[in-house]
């Protein structure tokens, strides 16, 4: 059970306190009676979240969004003024993200991040991201990295990502995800992606193929209905040849 040690401590209205919970997790600090501020540390090792809804109850500007997985944490939290000013370093490890509305799953992703606001929620810097598994709607995604910059609620900015997708990879070099209206937009690079499973992944019905293709095209993807928009961009066939039907 936690217990509180020094909270009578008290000198010009201030009291000092330590909050201790048997090795789970320590937060100190000291707190102003009269003016109703205070600095607080906070270490919290390494522990398992398994409610989904747990930080966007914490964090309301999350929306649906869900998180699960290993977390540590630790830094300062400042009260002045009634705000709170957190500056908490956070790691995840085999953590799954589920944004519903967005029909977005990320598993095993490991990530660390700085949390510097809970309203709205908001981190510093770009974050080192990987994953073991993703996927978008109908969409199935193998392992992958990228740096993030989160904007949220507005967007992610992702740049430097790598992807395992239909037998190959996909680069992006800098992808804009604007979160209100739905949409992501960049320039995709395929390596040696397999042409019958990345026609059967989005336009089915349309196409059939066989073969490797390697390649830069603009893409745009909106959701929730999932629509690609192709720009003007480069294909060709690796070796060997392959083939490429219209479907009736």
């Amino acid at each position: 059970a936690a217990h509180v040690r020094g909270v009578d401590q008290r000198i010009g209205g201030a009291a000092n306190f330590a909050v201790l919970d048997e090795g789970r997790g320590r937060i100190d600090g000291w707190y102003d009676l009269t003016r109703r501020g205070g600095t607080f540390g906070v270490v919290v090792p390494r522990f398992t979240l398994t409610d989904p809804g747990a930080v966007r109850r914490f964090s309301p500007t999350l929306g649906q969004r869900d998180l699960t997985g290993e977390i540590d944490l630790s830094g300062t939290v400042e009260i002045a003024d009634q705000r709170i000013t957190p500056v908490l370093r956070v790691s995840l490890s085999e953590a799954v993200f589920a944004d519903p509305e967005a029909k977005l799953t990320v598993n095993g992703l490991a990530a660390s991040t700085t949390i510097t606001g809970f309203t709205p929620f908001a981190t510093s810097g770009t974050k080192q991201v990987a994953f073991r598994s993703a996927t978008i709607g109908s969409l199935a995604f193998g392992d992958g990295t990228a740096r993030v910059a989160a904007r949220l609620p507005d967007g992610l900015d992702i740049t430097e990502a790598t992807i395992a997708w239909c037998g190959g990879r996909l680069v992006i070099p800098q992808l804009a995800v604007d979160l209100p209206n739905r949409r992501a937009s960049g320039t995709i690079a395929l390596k040696r992606i397999e042409l019958g499973a990345l026609l059967q992944a989005t336009i089915p019905q349309q196409m059939s193929g066989q073969g490797l293709i390697s390649g830069d095209v603009p893409l745009t993807l909106t959701w929730p209905d999932f629509v690609f928009t192709f720009g003007r961009g480069s294909l060709q066939a690796d070796p060997p040849t392959g083939s490429l039907h219209l479907k009736d």
